[in-house]
């Protein structure tokens, strides 16, 4: 009879149950799914949370494509602390009815309290959130207002879009003046939003004495000083240079740097590049001792232009003209060391065209998971003897996790590589694997150099590499960050000269730490173990 009656009142009426009715009840298999919900609504008013997430789960396996379950236990799962929990419920409502406003919101919101905002966007926007009442920055910056306005893809009295976002971090990226900022939102009573962008800028030769001693001297410990002048004018125009005095890699850059026209969605850039290295090419076991010694003097300069062209892709292109001079060449004592200096030792001027694209196609934001993809296309002309012309195809994909919901404790990255090099190219444009401060092909257990001289990693025109590495928080001050983790190194170089590359897979393992100073500036010191070869490498660099 009261089973009957409620029944009833649950057709005629869309106001929860009473209490002490529901409680009275059992689940019943044929009893209908609104008095599931009902009851539930009751039960949980009631402060009965237990008993009316068993009503509405009852509910659910009823009716499994009503929303109003999974919403209403996700409510239940978040009063009790149940974060996670609460959103996998909402993303079910939401694989009901995906614009649900209510449910939108709710999950944006949850995202929005760890920090997630690129997650918390995705699902506000879908609701007409957030409208943005305010924007104002923390420092304030010295960079022209107005260059910062056309950075800023968003404006006040406007809803803030994930699009909006990303087209904005790529052209601050651009700026090459913030080494670190973030966007917090802030609510306000009025349900709109004010946006605070929290930022770190490089302003000439250094904000204080401190940053301007770690400027200049930061890699001292590599031989190296790097006079850097940003935001000169407060117009994002940069200074560039690096001096390395190593008696065996001796190296003189300098670039030069602005927005186009005041546009912070291009930018251009003049580029000068002096060297003077000694090479000792050890890894290839046919040359002879005497041909594998050579100094290689280079003068380059180049232009360069890039630009961000959507929300996700960015894409730059430059000319470079280089004169090389090889010195102290040996008489080849065999076909290998004849065959070594005709492909890669000669002296000659080349022009090379160099144009790129990278873009980020697959965000996932609720599992923190970006992957990135590059493709880089080189032309270029050799004049020697006779002239001849090259092509360098690179290509590859990074990805990166971080498996907790809020925070960057862990962190795994992952990228792969490849390179392919049709013609012939000068010795210090082959692909290398190995640890050298100025390139970025790292197999960790294989050191770049010997004695200071380029050439004990394996090199050649052709590449495939993989790199993957974890990183831990142990240490996260003011002051500066350390992570500790394991790395792994696959790869193989070949050339089609049969002089040169690895001859096998290299696999590479062992431990790294990174130590990230206030401001940006970071050291990674590896120690890696070579598993196919017995080879190992101690290495510093500096953080990019």
């Amino acid at each position: 009879m009261v089973l009957s009656s409620l029944y009833a009142v649950a057709q005629e009426s869309s106001h929860a149950l009473p209490k002490e009715d529901c409680q009275s009840m059992r689940d019943v298999v044929g009893r209908p799914s609104e008095v599931d919900y009902q009851c539930g609504m009751a039960l949980a008013s009631a402060g009965e949370s237990k008993k009316a997430v068993e009503a509405l789960e009852a509910g659910q396996r009823k009716a499994p494509q009503d929303k109003r379950f999974p919403t209403e236990l996700a409510g239940l799962a978040f009063r009790a602390h149940n974060v996670e929990q609460a959103k996998g419920l909402l993303h079910r409502a939401l694989r009901i009815d995906e614009h649900d406003a209510y449910a939108n919101e709710f999950l944006a919101t949850l995202y929005f309290l760890d920090g997630n905002l690129d997650a918390a966007l995705k699902y506000w926007n879908r609701a007409g959130k957030p409208m943005v009442q305010n924007i104002t920055s923390d420092p304030r910056p010295q960079i022209d207002p107005a260059l910062l306005d056309r950075a800023f893809k968003f404006a006040p009295g406007t809803v803030l879009t994930v699009q909006q976002l990303h087209e904005t971090q790529q052209r601050l990226d651009l700026l090459q003046v913030y080494p670190s900022y973030r966007f917090d939102v802030i609510a306000r009573p009025d349900g709109r939003f004010d946006l605070l962008f929290r930022n770190t800028e490089r302003n000439g030769w250094g904000n204080s004495k401190l940053r301007k001693l770690v400027n200049l001297f930061g890699q001292l410990p590599f031989q190296t000083i790097t006079p850097q002048a940003y935001n000169l004018r407060g117009e994002a125009i940069n200074l560039v240079s690096l001096y390395r005095f190593n008696a065996q890699r001796r190296r003189v850059f300098s670039s030069f740097s602005a927005p186009l026209q005041g546009n912070p969605k291009w930018r251009y850039g003049l580029d000068v590049d002096l060297r003077k290295e000694n090479w000792d090419v050890r890894y290839p076991t046919s040359l002879s001792a005497a041909a594998r010694y050579t100094t290689l003097e280079k003068a380059e300069a180049g232009a360069h232009l890039e630009a961000v062209i959507s929300p996700n892709w960015h894409w730059s292109s430059a000319v470079q003209m280089a004169d090389r001079r090889f010195l102290h060449l040996a008489t080849a004592q065999n076909s290998a060391d004849a065959t070594f200096a005709r492909d890669f030792l000669q002296d000659g001027t080349t022009l090379k065209y160099v144009t790129q694209l990278e873009g980020t196609p697959l965000r996932v934001p609720e599992r923190r998971f970006v992957a990135t993809v590059t493709g880089r296309l080189e032309l270029g002309k050799w004049w020697t003897r006779p002239a001849q012309s090259f092509t360098k195809l690179q290509g590859g994909i990074r990805a990166q996790w971080m498996p907790q919901p809020r925070g960057d404790d862990y962190v795994f990255s992952t990228q792969l590589r490849a390179g392919k090099t049709l013609g012939a190219v000068p010795l210090d444009e082959l692909n290398v694997l190995g640890m050298d401060g100025d390139d970025d092909l790292w197999l960790r257990a294989h050191s770049g150099t010997y004695a200071a001289k380029k050439g004990a990693a394996p090199m050649g025109r052709d590449y495939l590499l993989f790199n993957g590495e974890w990183d831990k928080n142990v240490y996260k001050g003011g002051l500066f960050s350390i992570k500790v983790g394991p790395f792994f190194d696959t790869g193989r170089v070949s050339d089609p000269s049969a002089v040169l590359g690895s001859r096998q897979w290299l696999f590479d393992t062992g431990v790294q730490i990174k130590v990230r100073l206030f401001g940006g500036f970071g050291l990674a010191l590896s120690y890696g173990r070579g598993l196919s070869d017995g080879t190992h490498a101690v290495h510093a660099s500096a953080l990019r």
